[in-house]
């Protein structure tokens, strides 16, 4: 869909006008009419979406649950999208824009009177996680299914009473501390010239995480960003925020340093924890969600996100420990990540009962090696 854009709003970029016009193509396909719009009233509620989905580069980025005030809003657009909207409009914003992607399922409120006729002007608004799946999913083989997803998650909206998670439990998907602890153990593994790990780890706390916004980029810690992109978009926010950090992002000691940035350590552990996150999203396993047998047995509810953390587990070495009593769906979580990961074609059995990847193995009491698991010579 395209927006006839006014200079007299700002002059954006074309790469942003571009981002403008694709998030309204599919907010017209998640079922907001724009029948009576006007071009600015297209181009708000299209911002409001990318505002609250924490876009600044591109729609990969987009997250769920970045939860912004009206004001901020607008505040956060006027910032990295070229506008110059006044924010004290935010009424008009949260009427004309906000409730609207409230209404259809696309944002949601933390209001504690989250009814929509209540319209918070003090409550945040983010993204839902079915919105930001559908993003995702835009333009690829898996629209139409997730596009039907969507649809049935908006026909079980109660328009009058909208839960929202709590914003505590939406940003904290990822741990920091959890981050910290897998990042220093891939430190110790590749970093030998590092003399103390967890000081390197922790002066980047110390020296980033006070600059961080956490109202407009819905974090505390760096530890919680968990995508190379991303944590090059949130330092570049600090480095506007403060110029002596100039030189943070450069590729090399020399370049930073001919920048008058003298702190090596934070350089050096920044930049260790940027190959870090490249190195978990080239080692992405590619799966195949669309074979029959995975339809048939596994309900649409679970998806991948759900096995982030077994799966990120799994990458920091070879084995992976379950611990828990009888019954806590141990052997179950892994038979489903191996149906969601088994090639077409692959299963052990005819009633497509087990996947091909998948082998059980009972441990006995009396095992003193591991020849019977892993085999004779």
């Amino acid at each position: 869909m395209d927006i006839q854009f006014n200079n007299k709003n700002g002059n954006k970029p074309d790469e942003i006008k571009e981002l403008i016009c694709s998030i309204l193509d599919i907010i017209i396909l998640a079922g907001i009419s724009i029948d009576g719009l006007t071009e600015r009233n297209k181009e708000q509620i299209s911002m409001a979406c990318l505002a609250m989905g924490n876009v600044t580069i591109s729609l990969k980025d987009i997250q769920p649950s970045n939860y912004l005030t009206s004001k901020d809003i607008i505040k956060f657009w006027n910032k990295h999208y070229g506008d110059t909207m006044n924010p004290g409009s935010y009424d008009s914003i949260r009427d004309n824009c906000v409730k609207k992607l409230v209404e259809k399922g696309i944002a949601v409120s933390q209001a504690k009177e989250s009814s929509l006729t209540k319209n918070s002007s003090t409550a945040g608004y983010g993204l839902s996680d079915a919105f930001v799946e559908l993003v995702d999913a835009y333009g690829t083989g898996f629209q139409d299914e997730v596009l039907a997803r969507f649809k049935s998650y908006q026909l079980n909206l109660d328009n009058t009473e909208i839960k929202s998670p709590k914003k505590s439990d939406a940003l904290h998907k990822v741990s920091a501390k959890s981050m910290k602890k897998v990042f220093l153990l891939y430190l110790k593994k590749t970093s030998k010239q590092m003399e103390n790990y967890n000081d390197y780890v922790e002066s980047v706390c110390k020296k980033i995480d006070p600059l961080l916004d956490n109202n407009i980029l819905g974090i505390s810690s760096i530890y919680q960003v968990t995508d190379e992109k991303k944590l090059i978009s949130v330092v570049q926010s600090v480095i506007e925020k403060n110029n002596n950090f100039d030189g943070l992002l450069e590729e090399k000691w020399e370049n930073a340093y001919s920048k008058n940035f003298k702190d090596y350590v934070l350089w050096t552990t920044l930049r260790q924890y940027r190959d870090y996150l490249a190195l978990l999203e080239a080692s992405s396993f590619v799966f195949d969600t669309k074979h029959p047998s995975i339809i048939n047995r596994i309900p649409y509810e679970v998806t991948l996100k759900d096995y982030s953390f077994f799966i990120a587990a799994l990458r920091t070495k070879p084995f992976l420990l379950l611990a828990g009593i009888s019954g806590t769906g141990k052997s179950q979580k892994v038979q489903e990540l191996a149906f969601m990961t088994c090639p077409d074609g692959e299963l052990r059995n005819e009633g497509g009962t087990t996947p091909g990847n998948y082998c059980l193995v009972e441990v006995k009491p009396n095992w003193h090696d591991s020849t019977e698991l892993l085999g004779y010579y």
